[in-house]
Parts: structure tokens; sequence; C-alpha cells
């Protein structure tokens, strides 16, 4: 396996454990590590170009003591996709619900795997096997919920499409009216339509499958 390694996680021992596991397991070279975001894009901001790949195994969630679920790694994806260099994200996370791996597989992002932290790390090895030899790897366990919510998003009409674009940017239903030139009852009878077509009671639950409870970047998965 031609490639190096980069490993991003805000936890020091899950650092260290992957990158034991994978020095041994694959023989790569670890190139760099970090438990941070701002550490993590210095070493994307130093990387040579280079014809062999590096692979870079980054968290969703930056998660600091005390503060809730994030995901501010999509600016390590982005940063990475926007660097013009031959780095190749892989996201191992616990972050791991079907629109997490939606935004983070984006083209907007370009992760080219998602693995949850729950899989095995011989899981984990396998992603970088086929993302090193140009292919793209999610995990078996989570693509039938990919599949689903990727259905979901697909029965959406324009409209209620818009309607989740103004929710996820923190409008009320008030807001999402105004914007939209629409009455406040009809905003209500289109996010009625989007429970039935995400098989959820209300807006709390509909924010949980949508990922908009998580802090960080305003995400935009639609």
């Amino acid at each position: 396996m031609r490639c190096q390694l980069y490993v991003f996680d805000n936890q020091q021992v899950a650092v260290e454990g992957i990158t034991s596991y994978l020095s041994k397991k694959t023989g790569v070279k670890i190139a760099g590590q970090a438990t941070n975001l701002k550490d993590s894009l210095a070493i994307i901001s130093r990387t040579r170009s280079s014809e062999e790949p590096i692979i870079a195994i980054t968290e969703l969630s930056f998660k600091k003591s005390g503060g809730g679920d994030n995901i501010e790694g999509t600016s390590l994806l982005r940063a990475m996709r926007l660097s013009g260099k031959n780095i190749l994200p892989i996201v191992f996370t616990i972050m791991d619900a079907a629109c997490y791996a939606h935004i983070a597989m984006h083209e907007e992002f370009g992760a080219r795997g998602f693995v949850s932290k729950n899989a095995p790390l011989s899981t984990l090895s396998n992603a970088i096997e086929i993302v090193s030899a140009g292919g793209l790897f999610i995990q078996n366990e989570l693509k039938e919920g990919i599949t689903e919510f990727n259905a979901f998003l697909s029965t959406l009409t324009k409209t209620e499409k818009k309607v989740l674009q103004c929710l996820q940017s923190g409008a009320s239903n008030k807001d999402a009216a105004q914007t939209l030139g629409l009455s406040q009852r009809t905003i209500e009878n289109h996010l009625s339509n989007i429970y039935t077509k995400a098989a959820v009671a209300d807006k709390n639950q509909l924010f949980n499958l949508l990922g908009i409870s998580a802090q960080g970047e305003d995400i935009r998965i639609i």
C-alpha cells in the first residue's frame, strides 16, 4: 500500500491507538498527527504536493471538554479539498448518523471514505486500501441508513427544500414564511408533509435526523 497517513482526532488516546494499529497493520508512514483543529489545519497548509496519496483519517467532531457535539471537522475536509494537494480524507467518527455521512461525502467537503468508530480498526484499514487505490468507501453497516436518508431527500419538493433551508439557518416558522412569501399556515403544512416523509413526529426529531442540532459551521445538506 503506497501512501502516507495523517491522523486528526481530538482525543490523544484515539490518535495513539489509530497510529499504532495502522503503522503495524499496513506499514504505511504516519506523516502527521494532531489533536485540535488549529494544528490539523497547519499540517494541511504545510503539505507538499506529491504523486503518492496522503490519506487523512479525521474526526468530524472536535468536541471540547463540556461542549456540545459539533461537526467542526468539516473545516478540515474543506481545507483538504481546496489545497490542490493529493490528500484523500477518510472520516472516522463518533458522529456516524446518515446525515453526517451525506455531509462529509458531499462534493463541498469531499471525503473519500466514511467509517464509524464503532467499527473494528480492520474496517478502517480496508478503507485506506480502497481509497488509496482511487476508490470510495462506506462501511457496510452504514450503507442502508445512508441510502434511506438520500431517498428521503429525493422525495422533497422544491418548496419543502426551501423551508428546510430556512430552518437550517435558524429561522422560525414565522421567519420562514416571511422569507418565502408564504403564510405561516402554509409553512406548517409543508412541515407536516416533511415529517411524514421523514417518519418523524416533530421538529426536534427532524433536526436530529438532519444533524441540525450539531454545533459548527452553517452546513447545508439540501
